[in-house]
């Protein structure tokens, strides 16, 4: 009875967890900015971003996320300019909250924001 408890309530947390991360790939759809860098994140899971502080012009920079378990991951499998050495780069950061105009994210201890 204990295991048959257990294993209920594993799988109402995974499957209210794969709702949430459902959610949140759908709000997170479409265009955002930080600072001047510019991301779109496609619904087919793919994104691309302009990024023009660099000194050399923008850089441009694609990949593919996903969210899970709150996580936002993006992996980068095309850049161009100067950085072409961080293709296969992975980055994660926690989604705090989301609305219509705001992402609210933390990436290594630090809290951040992407607006529409």
């Amino acid at each position: 009875m204990k295991n048959t408890f257990t294993f209920i309530a594993l799988t109402l947390l995974l499957a209210g967890c794969s709702r949430r991360d459902a959610k949140l790939s759908h709000q997170i759809a479409g265009a955002w900015q930080v600072g001047p860098a510019q991301y779109s994140f496609n619904s087919d899971g793919s994104f691309s971003t302009a990024d023009s502080r660099g000194t050399n012009g923008t850089s441009v920079y694609s990949g593919t996320w996903q969210i899970q378990d709150g996580l936002l991951t993006m992996v980068l499998t095309n850049t161009s300019g100067h950085k072409a050495g961080i293709v296969g780069a992975t980055m994660r950061f926690q989604i705090v909250s989301v609305d219509a105009h705001h992402i609210t994210y933390n990436m290594g201890g630090h809290t951040a924001t992407m607006n529409r």
